[in-house]
């Protein structure tokens, strides 16, 4: 619980100091939304996912995403001498807010995200922290890209389905 309490102070710090910058030096034209494929990483082997900006400055802004991704587990069973393999498959709902710090297309991304989870599993909900690069161009209908480390705050243990730690995400802006 310290844990979720430390992210969210330094989330409120982070956005008072920084909206005391002046509004004049504001001149980012930067596109607003971002639709991209992510692999790995949000407890989804990949996902389809639309993300929007918001307060945003030239050095820094937040995002908030929501999408629709694909998991599965591999469950083992043994039947006499036949080993067999059944897979369950699952609808996985990543969804995130983090925040941005950096310059011009070069950001450093923090923040805290979640996973619904729609299948028969013992947990349906993850609670994580992300924390990454993003390469977030000036202009629209250019390649964005994002490489970050996510991870369940309450460990592996009760994880049940497939989840690599590191996510890659490519899309679009506009």
């Amino acid at each position: 619980m310290n844990k979720r309490i430390i992210i969210a102070l330094s989330f409120l710090i982070s956005a008072t100091v920084l909206s005391a910058q002046d509004e004049s030096e504001y001149t980012d034209d930067r596109p607003w939304n971002t639709i991209y494929i992510n692999f790995g990483g949000d407890a989804s082997i990949s996902s389809l996912n639309y993300e929007r900006l918001f307060f945003k400055r030239p050095k820094f802004f937040f995002t908030g995403a929501l999408g629709i991704g694909y998991n599965k587990n591999a469950d083992d069973e043994f039947e006499g001498s036949i080993f067999q393999i059944q897979h369950s498959q699952y609808l996985t709902i990543p969804h995130h807010i983090t925040m941005n710090v950096g310059k011009e297309n070069s950001f450093f991304e923090f923040g805290i995200g979640g996973i619904g989870i729609i299948g028969n599993t013992n947990k349906n909900y993850f609670l994580c922290p992300i924390i990454g690069y993003r390469f977030h161009p000036l202009i629209s209908i250019k390649l964005n890209f994002r490489i970050y480390v996510s991870f369940p705050f309450d460990g592996f243990k009760n994880v049940e389905i497939w989840w690599f730690p590191i996510g890659l995400s490519l899309g679009t802006n506009f």
